[in-house]
């Protein structure tokens, strides 16, 4: 979608002003210069929406077409709110010999929105307040805006993370979400033996829809925002994920919700139930099983997702390579959670998807995944292979080494005791398509 456009004459100043661009004024480099400058001022832009602009000329009212980008050079990309200054090398724009007077020459500025790479969603405020859910868009991450930030992490070309993230802020009254690309990917192990095991088999996936996903898994107090009180089991810090959940007690259930015969709704009493309404996101919830192994790979096809094969698949010590990235039995002294976001994120900025919590997620457990992949999958309705949630990417105090990589697979009752699934949590996603800014 394009943003207004305003329109000027060359060599003189336009009084036309729209929305987003204004004051557009197209003269000559500098006089019997053949190039021309084109100066014109964006508002509204605090929130940093706006991205490349398109300059579009004409003359007596015939167009002539876009400016290419050959002949362009400036600010061709809004980056902030204010006067911005693009020039025009004429030799490099075959359209422009046949101006002729350019007292008839005229140029239109127009402002494209930039997609959003994250989401903040401020969990104390109310829908539709200001402020209440902020869009972040690359360039404002790559300008230093949002605080540091690294590029290509891992080595695999993935672009941006914002490393900023890890302000305490964020993961107590605030809660980010990364958009992950619509894309297709080889999910299950790499390994043969391990592929032809039912229960690990690997199948060809594609997501066919962007999805924004949590840069950390809830936590203690997040889930306290959105509940209303603090259900977590473990209470003493903060920032600790949020634990002690049950997909059908906590995340998709709720007081007397006859649930899972319900399939995939969600109760109103529910976690889920209560941050869609809390912050209007409606489409909010767990992710897929396909979805969090696509998140959590972030491009890699390796065992853990920091480009690094494990040197000994069936390691009870810890390894370097992936003490640096997660928390479990081995690194952590056998303790209980750990603060998310202490060690390294994946390359999309995801922290702890392996170790710390085990992640529920919306699919049933599914034994044999021999007929699954495809796009978008979703396990069977509980109903059809008994009671069990699938859990993914191993916990702190449990998980031994060899059971915590990208592909390993996990279940637990859908209704357990806060008592008896502490070890587990959550992170949640929203679909992309709404936000658009």
């Amino acid at each position: 979608m394009k943003k207004c456009i305003a329109t000027c004459l060359c060599l003189w100043t336009s009084a036309i002003f729209g929305e987003a661009v204004s004051d557009v004024l197209c003269r000559q480099l500098w006089p019997f210069s053949a190039n021309l400058v084109i100066q014109y001022v964006v508002s509204g832009a605090g929130r940093d929406p706006y991205g490349p602009v398109t300059f579009t000329a004409s003359r007596d009212g015939v167009g002539l077409g876009e400016i290419p980008e050959a002949a362009l050079s400036g600010d061709t990309v809004v980056t902030h709110a204010g006067l911005h200054t693009a020039y025009v090398d004429v030799s490099k724009w075959p359209a422009f010999s046949s101006v002729g007077r350019t007292d008839a020459f005229r140029v239109s500025v127009e402002a494209s929105p930039q997609d959003a790479l994250y989401l903040v969603v401020d969990l104390t405020k109310a829908v539709g307040e200001d402020g209440q859910i902020v869009p972040v868009s690359e360039s404002a991450i790559r300008r230093g805006d949002w605080g540091t930030w690294e590029e290509n992490l891992w080595g695999l070309g993935q672009g941006v993370v914002w490393t900023g993230v890890t302000n305490e802020v964020y993961k107590t009254s605030k809660m980010v979400f990364r958009k992950v690309n619509a894309g297709s990917f080889r999910m299950g192990p790499t390994e043969a033996s391990s592929a032809a095991n039912k229960k690990n088999a690997s199948f060809d996936v594609t997501i066919a829809k962007p999805f924004f996903i949590a840069v950390f898994e809830t936590t203690v107090r997040q889930l306290e925002l959105i509940y209303g009180s603090n259900i977590s089991y473990l209470k003493d810090e903060d920032t600790l994920p949020a634990n002690g959940c049950s997909v059908g007690r906590v995340l998709r259930g709720g007081p007397g919700f006859v649930w899972p015969a319900d399939g995939y709704q969600v109760s109103a009493d529910s976690a889920i139930g209560k941050f869609r309404a809390k912050t209007g996101l409606a489409t909010a919830d767990i992710s897929t099983e396909a979805q969090w192994e696509y998140a959590c790979r972030a491009s890699s096809t390796t065992t853990w997702y920091n480009n690094q094969d494990s040197p000994d698949p069936s390691a009870q010590y810890a390894l370097p390579g992936l003490s640096e990235i997660a928390w479990y039995k081995q690194n952590g002294g056998g303790a209980n959670l750990k603060p998310v976001g202490l060690l390294k994120p994946n390359a999309w900025g995801l922290y702890d998807m392996l170790g710390n919590a085990c992640e529920l997620c919306r699919d049933w457990y599914l034994q044999d995944r021999t007929d699954f992949g495809g796009q978008d999958p979703v396990g069977p309705l509980a109903t059809d292979v008994g009671y069990n949630s699938v859990a993914r990417g191993g916990m702190a105090k449990y998980s031994n080494t060899a059971d915590v990589d990208c592909c390993e697979r996990d279940h637990i009752d859908w209704w357990k005791a806060p008592g008896d699934s502490w070890a587990y949590g959550f992170r949640l996603v929203i679909d992309a398509e709404p936000f658009r800014f």
